[in-house]
């Protein structure tokens, strides 16, 4: 092994070493990359760091058949990220929470990791030893972070949760001059794989995911209208959504308001009559989904209004009022509502029919289910499973001697077109508050849809696979982590129109690639350069418009 480092390093062809096993040629090459990077050989030799010198020329004459690339590692990424946690303060912060070198490095490590590879512990370590060069920004060997080291570090870095949301939300104020008007509030739920018998959290509930099959843990969020976190928190996955509100009410106004407080936009799962009164009692706007459709109602007139929708349709909006309660309701009918609530009825009728004409074609087998207590069975199982159309059919059977041998159904009259795709948006602003105005404000609650699906999908804290809550609530936070790094991101970049999603702006990043280029020289001897590519143009574009370093490093020759 150690005469196949010295042929790598130094070039030595030597036809003894063409029929190398390959658990031996991987070791000597790992170590003569190391080798390479970090300049241990022979004193004389010297590694040198250099930039980018355009009027210094330097020539080498080479054996061009010589030339090999290798140890090509991702770093794009990697370095756009690094700086924008750099930007943020973030070591200054772990450095006054008590956290030595070696932990800042490692919590910069797992929290870069989450952000642009977003897999498990084991996942991460492997990614580090194989194609990022991520370890290579803070001087560390790639093999030297096992998954122990992040499991550890996940859970230091949970431990500051709180200091480091408000350092966050200190931060963007700041760097964006944003005053926080308007606060969404929302919860999730993520899934668990396994039985989940050492966790409290982790419980049986409603699946968001339709993930009802597996235990649950629920996130409860709040950003601001721009996206960006102000407050999280775990539930206990049978938590209802409607019993959080009071409590992240509380922990907010404790310490996290630094103007007046803020209108509060809410799903309608968790604008209960309690929960309204609750903020209405603390002086709190809020805006959210009625809850109940209203029948009995009266629209202002002259307050009817049309705007045009993201997909360039046009929606009609109008105040109306209802004698239950002093708030003012805008009235919303929406033609993309109508034909989503069409189609899903069209579908969810079909497959109710379906299930009618197998309980009417089983009558008719011999051996079919036919007895009067079983046949309603099968109905009743139906209609628990459909319920949003069961109750617009009329079901009728025929029955003889304890069994029934005939059924059929018809249609109710259903909605009228005109009133389907209508839904009523609630505030407690007066009622001279103007209608399009309330309309916006409720839309920004698509901006914490949008973190959520990001979270999800993009950062990936689903399905969580660890056992214990100290590790499932250390995951979780970490994908918070990485999301609020995203936001920053986005949010800048969609300043200047780029308004890609996260998974396309690290197909671009991911580009710009660190290696080793190798070539013999003259006097036979053999020269190495770990060089940065130069990014692309597409790349190079969002290191300008966040006004970063395009490249970590330029050479480095050994």
């Amino acid at each position: 092994m150690a005469d196949r480092i010295e042929d790598i390093i130094y070039g030595d062809k030597n036809l003894i070493f063409n029929n190398i096993p390959l658990k031996i040629e991987n070791k000597a090459r790992y170590f003569a990359d190391l080798i390479i990077k970090q300049g241990i050989v022979a004193a004389n030799k010297t590694i040198e760091h250099e930039a980018l010198d355009t009027e210094k020329a330097k020539y080498e004459e080479i054996d061009i058949n010589s030339l090999e690339n290798r140890d090509v590692r991702e770093i794009g990424a990697e370095w756009v990220v690094k700086q924008t946690i750099d930007k943020f303060g973030a070591k200054e912060l772990l450095t006054s929470l008590g956290m030595d070198k070696k932990q800042v490095n490692l919590s910069y490590i797992n929290w870069i990791s989450r952000t642009v590879h977003p897999t498990s512990e084991l996942g991460t370590e492997k990614w580090l030893q194989r194609n990022t060069g991520l370890a290579e920004l803070f001087d560390l060997q790639d093999s030297k972070v096992t998954r122990h080291q992040l499991y550890y570090i996940s859970r230091e870095l949970y431990k500051y949760k709180e200091q480091i949301e408000k350092h966050f939300t200190g931060q963007t104020r700041d760097m964006f001059n944003l005053n926080d008007k308007i606060i969404l509030y929302d919860l999730t739920n993520s899934y668990f794989e396994g039985r989940m018998l050492l966790s409290k959290k982790a419980k049986f509930g409603r699946s968001k995911e339709k993930r009802s099959d597996c235990k649950l843990i629920v996130l409860a969020l709040v950003t601001n209208s721009q996206g960006f976190i102000r407050y999280s928190k775990l539930y206990r996955g049978n938590m209802a959504d409607c019993k959080t509100l009071a409590n992240t009410i509380e922990d907010l106004e404790s310490n996290r308001f630094n103007t007046k407080k803020p209108t509060v936009v809410l799903d309608a799962g968790i604008a209960t009559e309690e929960n309204l009164k609750m903020l209405k009692s603390k002086n709190y706007h809020y805006v959210c989904i009625s809850r109940a459709a209203l029948t009995e109602y009266s629209c202002q007139p002259g307050t009817t209004s049309k705007i045009i929708d993201k997909n360039n349709q046009v929606i009609e909006i109008k105040k109306a009022c209802q004698n239950k309660n002093d708030d003012l309701y805008i009235y919303v009918k929406s033609p993309s509502k109508q034909k989503k609530e069409s189609s899903i009825k069209e579908k969810l009728s079909a497959r109710f029919e379906e299930g009618l004409d197998a309980i009417k074609e089983s009558l008719g087998k011999k051996r079919g289910v036919k007895t009067i207590e079983k046949v309603y069975e099968r109905i009743g199982r139906l209609k628990s499973k459909y319920p949003r159309v069961a109750n617009h059919y009329n079901i009728t059977t025929k029955q003889d001697d304890g069994k029934i041998y005939e059924i059929s159904w018809s249609k109710k009259p259903g909605k009228k077109d005109e009133e389907a795709g209508i839904y009523f948006i609630r505030t407690n602003y007066t009622k001279d508050a103007q209608q399009e105005t309330i309309w916006d404000i409720y839309n920004c609650i698509r901006e914490i849809e949008s973190t959520f699906r990001c979270l999800k999908t993009e950062l990936c804290i689903r399905p969580n696979f660890h056992q214990k809550d100290e590790n499932i609530e250390a995951h979780i936070h970490l994908g918070l982590l990485a999301y609020q790094i995203v936001s920053i991101i986005r949010f800048q970049l969609k300043q200047a129109g780029i308004n890609n999603s996260w998974k396309t702006l690290l197909a671009k990043m991911n580009t710009q690639k660190i290696m080793t280029t190798s070539f013999l020289d003259k006097q036979n001897k053999k020269i190495h350069v770990r060089n940065c590519s130069i990014p692309a143009a597409e790349l190079n574009e969002i290191y300008q418009l966040l006004k970063l370093k395009p490249v970590p490093f330029y050479r480095k020759k050994l």
